[in-house]
């Protein structure tokens, strides 16, 4: 065996699954879910294989691994199998422990934040992002800062906490970069501001009855990103909470139109 060869190997199949995984987030945010399942748990093994063995490159392959586990606790949490994702979300948050890396234990919160959210389950939702506002600090990119006091004033406001709430959206609004895109943390977070304007205020909003204020922040965010256009599951949401507004406001007929397109 040639000195180094195999460290050379191990390290170019690493730069393999790390291309393909955040090919994989590129398929998932651009709508092509199904194409992403079948690929996916290869990476996910592979790359927890190598995060698993001590090496020069372990560190480097655990983050690789809670990129892998993170899509795959989104995926999960879509098809409503909210074990796996559990498991996945846990798993993702474990490996960014591993990798020593405190912009991915941040993003695993928010994913299992999410999850919570989904399942209604609003104490545990606002445990994961009370963790994550625990370890945020200069180190932690400012989108998943903003981020995670989107979440914060999403999940304090569904619980009808509307001083705590504010009080996160306000955070938020600090925090959250003008060009998230250009963030370290975007290829795998994905949060444009839509996810400031949309999940921080209108969700918030919604959330305490405001609906007046959450269209308000929806008509700023399509004056700030065209998000709905580029990714099919964003302009879903997007619709769900104009119908939402409408229904709120009384307005039954105009919240039935939207609701129709969505569907089509």
């Amino acid at each position: 065996v040639i000195p180094g060869k195999r460290g050379l190997w191990t390290d170019d199949l690493l730069e393999v699954y790390g291309r393909g995984i955040h090919a994989c987030h590129e398929l998932y945010f651009s709508g092509s879910a199904h194409m992403v399942e079948d690929i996916l748990p290869l990476y996910c093994l592979q790359t927890a294989t190598l995060a698993q063995q001590p090496s020069a490159i372990q560190k480097a392959a655990a983050r690789q691994a809670s990129k892998a586990q993170h899509l795959a606790c989104e995926l999960a949490t879509d098809r409503e199998d909210f074990g796996a994702a559990q498991q996945a979300g846990q798993r993702a948050f474990q490996y960014a422990q591993l990798a020593e890396d405190k912009n991915l234990q941040v993003a695993a919160l928010i994913v299992l934040a999410n999850l919570a959210f989904h399942r209604k389950l609003s104490r545990s939702a606002l445990d994961a992002y009370q963790q994550a506002v625990s370890i945020l600090d200069e180190g932690v990119t400012p989108l998943l800062q903003g981020r995670t006091y989107a979440g914060l004033a999403e999940v304090y406001a569904m619980r009808r906490d509307l001083q705590d709430s504010m009080r996160a959206m306000g955070k938020a609004y600090e925090h959250y970069p003008m060009k998230p895109e250009n963030d370290p943390a975007y290829p795998y977070l994905r949060a444009s501001r839509y996810s400031l304007y949309v999940f921080g205020d209108a969700q918030s909003r919604l959330f305490l009855e405001q609906p007046v204020e959450a269209d308000k922040a929806l008509i700023a965010m399509q004056s700030e990103t065209n998000d709905p256009q580029i990714e099919p599951i964003t302009k879903l949401d997007m619709l769900y909470y104009q119908a939402e507004v409408y229904i709120q406001q009384q307005e039954l007929e105009a919240s039935a139109v939207i609701l129709v397109d969505a569907a089509l």
